[in-house]
């Protein structure tokens, strides 16, 4: 293949790599200048709320809120453990106010503290009275506090699930309860939201006045300082039908790149949906993605008369986004899928990304390494497309071998393009060869190398799972040390990145053709810096993944190369006769030396054989 093809498909990669790394970060910031720009500027004063170590900007305005924070904070919770987290809840609220999930520690904990789902207490981002919280916009009084039935649960090993319930009341004339339903080994909560009506009449007079909101948000806990780009607040809703109207959603959810809170409402409720971004003007919040975002899931209004009730039933989700557990939920109900996997953003060859990430959790169970299971899987991949490399590797040589001929072909033609491209096809014929065939047999390759890095970098399963030495989660950079020298933060010694790039660098010294462009030479040298420069930032387990597959490329370019000199220590004369028209002289043979070479493709070696047998016949 032509080095102008390697280098369009290097570039092809690396511009589409790097656009799904750049979008959701360039997008975001410039929604944020967008805000900056229509919302007037505010003054600010500092205040220090109790239990926070650094203080906090306030608003003029927000006092209120920080109070409000503070007598939340101070009141009771209730607290809930099972097997897969521990949750407390605002009694007077009845919302969540942590969320830690047992199996899943924070990046920087020293202490193996377990991450917390709801964003840290902050008074300018208030999550902690909404996530799971309800309101009604419509009525003008709310309801002012909750009281609780239970005010600790710890599931004991042998019970499947438990509730806690909170009843509320709205002017004297609904009850609001509650129910939470926590089940041992699961992420899974079972939501019943009572409506009982105590007045003497129908109650609320206005049917509309009855609609409210089901919330999670703002935000939500993410693994990187500057918070997920590309994540949020997100809705899932069946196919559009003919009529005009949204059709009702099917979930609701917040989620980073790791981790979800899902509202998933019962099909009958005919819920809407809608991304909130008033409740708050941050626009950043160091580990916190969207902390400007909220997911409301809207049910429409209702009446009921003296005495009557209603139930309505929700499940959430809290936890990992990993398939096994995300694929499991269902809606309440009616118990039907609702493809809460689809969280998962695995880009455009998601169903083949789906099957390698099957493929390596199953190597795993064998390894019980993710770093060799990576490498596994890599040299798998390597085997099964290596008759399409060999081929295009082949075909790279062979397009090298008719450089001198083409070189006489550009020369004699160069004031007629037109008969210049019809020598230069014949040439190619002449000699069996395809000079699109090198560029084709990589397109497969592209599904499978853009499909495992999506894999590689959505995989939770690679979240603090450790190689060796060093390495000690695959879903983050390695760094082996840090120089104190430039920024505050200092420069990262990776070794991975380094290795990578070395390895590049062999790759191309050994795979270079004789007589390329030097042009193109020197282009293609600069790549290894690049990709190193590139790939300093990814998390390792991609590095891995980039890195083994060069060293296998060079295993194979050394064996072809060593094949291709066993077999190549007799060279016959090759002539690069060619007729150019009919009734046309040919071109006249090239000697040694003089920029012709050695074409000897497939049907070359069998007209050679064919000719060596006639003339053994004769001499018999």
């Amino acid at each position: 293949m032509d080095k102008r093809y390697i280098l369009a498909l290097v570039l092809i990669t690396v511009v589409m790599i790097g656009w799904m790394f750049l979008q959701p970060i360039i997008s975001p910031r410039k929604s944020v200048r967008q805000r900056q720009s229509s919302t007037p500027s505010v003054q600010k004063e500092t205040a220090q709320p109790e239990g926070s170590k650094e203080a906090v900007i306030v608003p003029q305005g927000e006092k209120e809120t920080q109070t409000e924070y503070q007598e939340l904070s101070e009141g009771d919770k209730a607290i809930i453990e099972t097997n897969y987290y521990e949750a407390e809840f605002f009694i007077k609220t009845a919302t969540i106010s942590s969320w830690k999930l047992k199996n899943y520690l924070k990046r920087d904990s020293k202490s193996g503290e377990s991450i917390d789902l709801i964003p840290p207490p902050n008074v300018l981002l208030p999550t902690y009275k909404h996530c799971s919280g309800i309101t009604f916009p419509e009525l003008a009084e709310n309801i002012k506090w909750y009281e609780v039935d239970n005010q600790k649960i710890i599931l004991e090993p042998q019970e499947e699930k438990s509730s806690i319930t909170f009843k509320g009341i709205i002017e004297d004339k609904l009850k609001v309860t509650k129910k939470y339903t926590f089940h041992q080994d699961s992420y899974l909560i079972d939501l019943e939201i009572t409506f009982d009506n105590l007045a003497n009449q129908r109650f609320p007079e206005n049917e509309g006045n009855s609609r409210y909101i089901l919330r999670w948000g703002p935000g939500i806990t993410s693994d990187d300082k500057k918070g997920d780009g590309g994540y949020g607040a997100k809705v899932h809703r069946p196919p559009k039908s003919e009529s005009k109207n949204e059709p009702p959603i099917i979930w609701a959810a917040m989620h980073s790149r790791y981790f979800a809170a899902a509202i998933i409402p019962d099909g009958k409720l005919n819920a809407q949906y809608k991304k909130n971004d008033t409740l708050t003007s941050q626009k950043q919040v160091e580990y916190v993605t969207s902390p400007s975002d909220a997911a409301d899931v809207i049910i429409p209004g209702f009446t009921l008369n003296a005495g009557e009730h209603r139930t309505d039933q929700f499940t959430l989700y809290i936890g990992p986004k990993e398939d096994n557990f995300l694929k499991q939920v269902r809606a309440p109900v009616s118990d039907e899928p609702v493809d809460l996997n689809k969280l998962i953003q695995l880009g455009f060859f998601g169903w083949l990304a789906k099957g390698l990430l099957w493929l390596l959790n199953a190597i795993y169970a064998v390894t019980k390494n993710y770093g060799i299971a990576i490498i596994v899987i890599t040299t798998l991949l390597k085997v099964v497309i290596y008759p399409l490399t060999r081929k295009s590797q082949q075909s790279m040589v062979d397009m090298q071998k008719l450089k001198g001929p083409l070189e006489e072909l550009k020369e004699k033609y160069r004031d007629d393009p037109q008969k210049l491209n019809k020598a230069t096809m014949r040439l190619y014929k002449e000699h069996g060869i395809n000079p699109l065939s090198g560029c084709i047999v990589w397109l497969p390759q592209i599904p499978i190398f853009w499909a495992f890095f999506s894999a590689l970098r959505e995989a939770i399963e690679l979240r603090g799972a450790g190689f060796t030495l060093w390495i000690n989660d695959l879903s983050t950079p390695d760094t082996l040390a840090t120089l104190p020298i430039i920024t505050a933060n200092g420069i990262p010694i990776r070794i991975l990145p380094l290795l990578m790039g070395v390895a590049m660098y062999f790759q191309q010294k050994l795979g270079g053709a004789p007589g390329a462009d030097p042009r193109q030479s020197k282009i293609m040298s600069f790549m290894p810096i690049i990709f190193t420069f590139f790939f300093y930032g990814f998390p390792s387990g991609l590095v891995l993944y980039w890195l083994w597959n060069n060293v296998l490329t060079i295993a194979q370019q050394y064996m072809m190369s060593k094949k291709g000199n066993d077999t190549g220590k007799v060279e016959p004369q090759i002539h690069a006769a060619i007729p150019l028209s009919k009734g046309g002289r040919g071109l006249s043979p090239l000697p040694k030396g003089a920029g012709g070479c050695k074409i000897e493709t497939n049907r070359e070696k069998k007209q050679t054989s064919n000719s060596s047998r006639r003339k053994s016949d004769k001499k018999r």
